[in-house]
């Protein structure tokens, strides 16, 4: 069995196995499906759903060098319009 290890930019967040993602790895393009899982909260893939279906829009994973919050992020465009952004290394709901 593996060992719990910290995900990164979660301090005192684990994961085991596999399907650890790291974010700031440009090589490795997550799917949404993995991203939500790494989130580890229901609502996140139940707001992209949303967003799809209420705009009629597609999801697009970018990678962004920004200096405030490095990593892979969702966009989610319509007509090549961004609507809206999700850096799912802060994804918190109030």
């Amino acid at each position: 069995m593996r060992k719990a290890q910290e995900i990164p930019g979660h301090k005192g967040r684990t994961e085991t196995g596999r399907n650890m993602i790291d974010l700031k790895d440009k090589n490795q393009c997550p799917v949404l499906e993995k991203i939500g899982e790494y989130v580890g909260n229901p609502v996140f893939m139940q707001f992209c759903l949303e967003v799809k279906e209420t705009y009629n829009c597609s999801e697009k994973m970018e990678y962004s060098s920004c200096s405030m919050e490095p990593g892979w992020n969702i966009k989610f465009k319509k007509s090549g319009k961004t609507l809206c952004t999700i850096y799912p290394g802060n994804f918190i709901l109030q």
